[in-house]
């Protein structure tokens, strides 16, 4: 199996768009999109709104203010092609603010996470959270 890691171009993020997702239009916990369990309750009435003011540019991995894996058609193509049939494509439509542009996009919901860490050859420290400070 090949595993590999999605890294955002920060370098350029002031020429791009930024999805801004309203959470209260969804119908479910937001961090239920990140757990891996297929989504069967997908509300694609989500209300995403972007600036597309100053010739801003689409990148295939969109950047949004819920760190979200959001994607174009483009890069769903490239991931799809990896053959991995534990990933679930759900569909986002994002409007600009001027309601002048309407973007197709997918939320990437990966099914099958793995537990990336080597607990047994790796250093690391536990800290324990206090309920009081979450």
């Amino acid at each position: 199996m090949k595993y590999y890691k999605l890294l955002y171009d920060y370098e350029h993020e002031d020429n791009s768009i930024f999805l801004e997702i309203d959470e209260k239009t969804l119908s479910f916990d937001r961090y239920e999109a990140e757990k891996g369990i297929e989504s069967c309750d997908w509300n694609v009435d989500i209300k995403v709104n972007y600036d597309n003011g100053n010739k801003r540019v689409i990148t295939d991995y969109v950047p949004n203010d819920l760190s979200w894996f959001i994607v174009t058609d483009k890069l769903k193509s490239i991931i799809e092609s990896m053959k991995n049939n534990k990933v679930q494509y759900l569909p986002i439509r994002a409007r600009s603010k001027d309601e002048s542009e309407v973007l197709d996009l997918h939320l990437v919901n990966i099914c099958n996470i793995v537990d990336a860490l080597d607990l047994e050859n790796s250093k690391y420290s536990v800290h324990e959270i206090d309920e009081n400070e979450k």
